[in-house]
């Protein structure tokens, strides 16, 4: 049986982003228990990113929670590391399932770098919700005209 200790040992401890930069993108990538886990942050638009986290493949997505005790807080130091590296205007990360833990572990991490940024949070913007897209889409963003460009070309 595994004690709270080693249990919060893990959930404290992330695991090493091995990070490539190309260009104005970054491309990372981390084991947990011999398992692959890659991040891109890719650019959609000037100064506008994507914040992506799979598994083996881009159509296997992480749905393990055995990993996830060391996966999250991995995910939380990326995409402080995203938000450091690029100084984006706008940092996107969407669900691509039903997960109800993982649209909460997003809208925690966006509210968070909101505030320690100084940052607006997607998932709180009245115009993207009444397009219903912050059910899905979830990040923050510096400038209100940048996200309103985004808003009209959906």
């Amino acid at each position: 049986m595994v004690s709270f200790r080693e249990v919060n040992e893990v959930a404290i401890n992330p695991a090493d982003v091995s990070w490539t930069k190309k260009g104005i993108e970054l491309f990372g990538n981390f084991k947990v228990q011999e398992q692959e886990f890659n991040i891109e942050v890719t650019i959609l638009e000037e100064n506008i990113y994507q914040f992506k986290f799979y598994r083996d493949s881009q159509t296997k997505l992480f749905n393990d929670n055995k990993f996830a005790l060391v996966v999250i807080p991995t995910i939380k130091n990326a995409l402080d590391y995203a938000m450091d590296t690029l100084n984006p205007d706008v940092l996107l990360f969407a669900t691509s399932d039903d997960s109800k833990s993982r649209k909460s572990l997003y809208r925690l991490n966006s509210a968070r770098i909101a505030r320690k940024y100084n940052y607006y949070d997607v998932s709180m913007n009245s115009e993207l919700a009444k397009l219903g897209y912050t059910e899905f889409v979830f990040g923050v963003y510096r400038n209100k005209e940048v996200l309103n460009k985004i808003i009209k070309d959906l």
